[in-house]
């Protein structure tokens, strides 16, 4: 569900995502996105009507990156552990190659707290991919796969947990973030394994 952006319309969405990446929320004002853009702050407001639609579009992106993240994982074939897996390094090399939306997703709480809406949309796209991930371990275990003695829910948090803190370690190094994601990923598998 792609939306439709002009090419200026995503500048001003990556420009605000990396201002806040960067610098922090506090950041993202019209002045700081024009500034960065080298154009005059009302010229914003050609391309969107206010603040919270750039926002709104920041949500879209995310929105996006679900949507298109789902489709990829339905082609996956293998064990339920081979799509876990496959899911964990495919949303590594999304997050490594555009760091500013993994930090958006990991942060969307924060990110939209002035905007309960889409607060809320996001909400419920991390509810979904929590949902796939549930179905898929349960899967798992009931073929005898994944570990039986580990609750279904706490094993998702491992690997959702594992994810941050991988990510959030590998944001300001120089070598491949993706060895690492291989490498934490390598070692959760060895541990959830029946």
């Amino acid at each position: 569900m792609k939306k439709s952006f002009s090419k200026r319309q995503r500048q001003i969405i990556e420009v605000t995502m990396n201002l806040i990446q960067e610098q922090g929320l506090v950041a993202a004002t019209t002045r700081n996105i024009a500034a960065k853009l080298q154009i005059k702050e009302p010229s914003l407001y050609r391309h969107f009507a206010n603040k919270k639609a750039i926002f709104e579009g920041m949500c879209d992106v995310v929105e996006e990156y679900y949507h298109d993240f789902e489709n990829q994982i339905d082609t996956i074939q293998g064990s339920p552990l081979d799509i876990i897996g496959s899911a964990f390094i495919l949303r590594s090399k999304v997050f490594s190659e555009h760091p500013h939306l993994g930090f958006l997703i990991t942060n969307s709480e924060l990110v939209f707290q002035a905007y309960g809406d889409l607060r809320k949309r996001v909400g419920e796209l991390r509810k979904n991919d929590y949902t796939g991930i549930i179905k898929a371990i349960g899967e798992g275990q009931s073929q005898g796969i994944i570990r039986k003695d580990l609750a279904t829910e706490n094993i998702a948090a491992m690997i959702g947990g594992s994810f941050i803190i991988a990510y959030r370690n590998t944001i300001d190094y120089t070598t491949s973030p993706l060895k690492r994601y291989k490498s934490v990923w390598q070692d959760l598998r060895i541990t959830l394994v029946a």
